[in-house]
């Protein structure tokens, strides 16, 4: 999450990475239900980064987000 980001390159030096409390299972289908504690304020941005390598590709779906 980052409270400065405004568009183009992105600095991950200004992102801060949330702490789900559940991650699912690298090599199955199943969904999981996690949930990530975020510090009110304002103009807060969420990203969902990616990553692999040659030896571990599984991939990740998002069903629903929500922010409440």
């Amino acid at each position: 999450m980052s409270t400065s980001y405004k568009g183009g390159a992105v600095d991950p030096t200004k992102w801060t990475e949330l702490t789900l409390d559940q991650w699912p299972d690298g090599s199955s289908w199943d969904f999981v239900t996690s949930k990530a504690t975020i510090s009110a304020g304002s103009n807060i941005r969420i990203a969902f980064r990616y990553t692999s390598d040659s030896k571990d590709a599984a991939t990740w779906e998002i069903k629903a987000a929500s922010i409440k």
